[in-house]
């Protein structure tokens, strides 16, 4: 099932945060502290549905 243009963005950012994070051995508790957020929130960004505020 594709996904709405809409939340593209939102899921390319989500899924290029995990590999990232994944590459460095992360927890998204621990990009979460190292970023002042809470874990739901990395994990709602990495399951593109939230977008992190600038």
């Amino acid at each position: 099932m594709k996904r709405s243009s809409y939340h593209e963005p939102n899921y390319a950012f989500g899924q290029a945060l995990l590999t990232l994070r994944s590459t460095a051995r992360l927890t998204q508790a621990g990009v979460a502290e190292e970023l002042g957020v809470s874990r739901k929130a990395v994990g709602e960004w990495e399951a593109g549905h939230n977008y992190p505020q600038a």
